[in-house]
């Protein structure tokens, strides 16, 4: 999900991040809602 990709960037600037897909969000404890 976008969030967790913000917070993993703003801690690793350098980091290179390479995916098939993005998340459109996350539940109320932070975690990936099943069903893609």
């Amino acid at each position: 999900a976008p969030e967790g990709i913000h917070t993993v960037c703003k801690r690793f600037p350098s980091l290179k991040i390479v995916t098939s897909e993005i998340d459109a969000t996350l539940n109320e404890d932070y975690r990936v809602i099943p069903g893609l």
